[in-house]
């Protein structure tokens, strides 16, 4: 299934753009990297930084950074 999985993938990063441009979406794949780069890549960044400060997973360093009664707490 990983397997699967990633040659799905591929073919995904490879087709699209190339089905964007051909139909006239070319706009729309501008603002999908836009998007991805304000985004995405700081999530990305945000979520190794709170496993280094904290030495955990994503949920257990939520949990260990919040207090008990913030509303972030749930996040995690």
């Amino acid at each position: 299934m990983t397997t699967a999985g990633f040659a799905v993938g591929l073919g995904a990063i490879w087709c699209f753009p190339y089905m964007m441009s051909k139909n006239g979406g070319g706009a729309f794949l501008l603002v999908y990297l836009l998007t991805i780069l304000c985004g995405g890549i700081p999530l990305f960044i945000a979520e190794i930084m709170l496993g280094c400060v904290t030495r955990h997973g994503s949920i257990l360093g939520m949990r260990q950074l919040t207090p008990s009664h913030s509303p972030f707490r749930l996040v995690g």
